[in-house]
């Protein structure tokens, strides 16, 4: 039996450090009618009126996050918003699970769907069914546990100027060969989800055979200059050149695009998707608040905003996803199942830090 992911937890002085803003959340200001239009009928005008106050921890960065604030006050301006955000979800997930005896937060906005399924094998998550339709069917959790309200491609992100002849749109097994000799970022599988989700998917790729996946790894080795421990540190040493190739979320790679020149974003075949997921906190002490918010992340006009100023792919069907960002329905996607990922966490991390002794 395999041992299911455990936290790893930051330490007892977790709490202070993680916090990069707190944000109190704007006055209501005008936005589009279709943010208070509710696809199910739970949220805009007509609906019960909510009131309360909301303490959110957010992993979206701090411009969407305080442009989602100012529109959900617009839609319910009864309920209070504080914002604690950070850049990382993984360092939120620690801090969910560090305050479980006193619960601080209502909840936790953003980050990959698997570290909100985490908590929930924790008990630390309130079960939920928004009424929301129209939504992909990948962004439904079956057991009720988070909401997906936006979706991710994994991706690289390329330095066009340093690419020196490289194929930027080589595949998995290309990128091993000698022409990519420390040209490679890659997020630390066992600190980030993107890391994580690249190694699962070259084990998906050979057909979850430990061996032949950490012989892909150990090819790999070589071709990468540095296993970052952000996202954000992937896209930085690519910005820079100290890399021409770095692996992470497309919607940061879309982010970091407008700003530097350059830069631009491939997706690779055989990827997989990313699902931003919101959840309920055990304990809140303001559910039908917290309820309403989740419902309002899945209204039409919150998907605009995420694709406007999150660069996100939507969940709603009737939304086009972000300009100049890859068409997701021409992306090849590897059979991800997100159980299995999870469940083999600790066993392919453990495997990987084996093979490439970093």
């Amino acid at each position: 039996m395999l041992r299911r992911r455990l936290l790893r937890l930051i330490g007892t002085a977790a709490a202070a450090p993680l916090i990069s803003a707190c944000v109190r959340s704007p006055s209501p200001s005008p936005v589009p009618s279709s943010a208070t239009a509710s696809p199910g009928g739970g949220v805009g005008p007509g609906a019960p009126s909510v009131t309360g106050r909301l303490v959110l921890y957010s992993a979206i960065g701090d411009g969407p996050t305080a442009a989602l604030v100012g529109a959900f006050r617009n839609a319910h301006g009864g309920v209070e918003v504080d914002v604690l955000s950070v850049a990382a979800g993984g360092e939120l997930e620690t801090r969910i699970r560090v305050e479980k005896a006193a619960r601080k937060a209502d909840l936790f906005v953003g980050g990959d769907s698997s570290l909100h399924d985490v908590l929930a094998r924790e008990g630390l998550l309130e079960k939920y069914a928004s009424n929301a339709t129209g939504t992909v069917a990948e962004a439904v959790d079956p057991s009720g546990s988070w909401t997906g309200w936006y979706l991710t491609l994994l991706a690289a992100a390329v330095n066009a100027p340093a690419l020196a002849g490289a194929d930027s749109h080589a595949a998995w097994d290309d990128l091993t060969g000698t022409a990519w000799r420390r040209k490679l970022a890659l997020p630390d599988p066992s600190k980030t989800s993107a890391g994580y989700a690249f190694l699962a998917v070259q084990a998906v790729r050979h057909g979850r055979d430990d061996a032949r996946t950490m012989d892909y790894m150990k090819r790999l080795d070589p071709s990468v200059v540095e296993y970052a421990g952000s996202e954000i540190r992937t896209l930085d040493l690519v910005a820079r050149a100290k890399a021409v190739y770095g692996i992470a979320w497309s919607h940061d790679i879309l982010r970091r695009k407008t700003a530097t020149a350059g830069l631009d974003i491939v997706v690779p075949g055989d990827t997989t998707l990313g699902i931003g997921a919101v959840s309920i906190l055990k304990g809140s002490a303001s559910l039908p608040a917290a309820r309403a918010f989740v419902d309002w992340t899945l209204t039409k006009g919150a998907a605009e905003l995420m694709v406007r100023e999150a660069r996100v792919y939507p969940v709603r069907r009737d939304v086009a996803g972000p300009a100049g960002a890859p068409a997701l329905d021409r992306a090849t996607l590897v059979a991800y199942d997100r159980g299995w990922a999870d469940t083999e966490h600790d066993e392919l991390v453990r495997a990987w830090q084996a093979a490439v002794h970093r």
